[in-house]
C-alpha cells in the first residue's frame, strides 16, 4: 500500500511521454506558451483521463486483497465483519455443502462489487477517450 502511487505515476509519466510529441503541444510552443500553460491546458487533460479509470480498478484490488487476507486469518479481526471473514466460517466442509447461505452471499457481494467497479473504470475510459466514437471493435 505505501508504494501504490508507484503505478499511478508511471501511468502518468508514459502518458506525458505520449503527448509530449503531439501536433498540438509543438504549436503551442511555437506561438511562444510556457511550459506550464502547455501541462495545464493542452497535456494534463489528456493525462487525466487514464488516472480517473484506474482508480474503480484499484479499488476492485483493494477489496480482493482485503478479503483475501482477511479469509486467511490476516485482516480483520471477528468483531469486525469483513467479507473474507464471513467466507473463512465456510472453510468446514460441512458448513461448505450443507449451509450455502453462510458463504454465498459474501462470495456473491465480492464478485459483483469488483464487477461493478470495473465496469464504472470502463464506462470512465469511454466516456474520457477523445478517440472512442461509441462503438466496440
Amino acid at each position: 500500500l505505501i508504494s501504490g502511487w508507484i503505478q499511478t505515476a508511471r501511468l502518468v509519466r508514459a502518458q506525458f511521454y505520449r503527448f509530449k510529441g503531439r501536433e498540438y503541444v509543438l504549436a503551442a510552443r511555437a506561438l511562444g506558451a510556457r511550459t506550464g500553460t502547455i501541462l495545464r491546458r493542452n497535456v494534463l487533460p489528456n493525462v487525466i483521463s487514464p488516472v480517473w479509470c484506474s482508480i474503480p480498478l484499484r479499488a476492485g484490488r483493494a477489496i480482493l486483497s482485503e478479503s483475501s487476507l482477511s479469509f486467511l486469518g490476516f485482516g480483520i479481526r471477528a468483531p469486525q465483519a469483513s467479507w473474507g471473514s464471513m467466507i473463512q466460517y465456510a472453510s468446514n466442509l460441512t458448513v461448505l455443502t450443507a449451509r450455502p447461505w453462510v458463504w454465498l452471499p459474501p462470495g456473491l457481494c465480492i464478485i459483483l462489487t469488483v464487477l461493478c467497479l470495473a465496469g464504472i473504470g470502463d464506462g470512465l475510459r469511454d466516456a474520457l477517450d477523445p478517440r472512442f466514437d461509441g462503438r466496440r471493435s
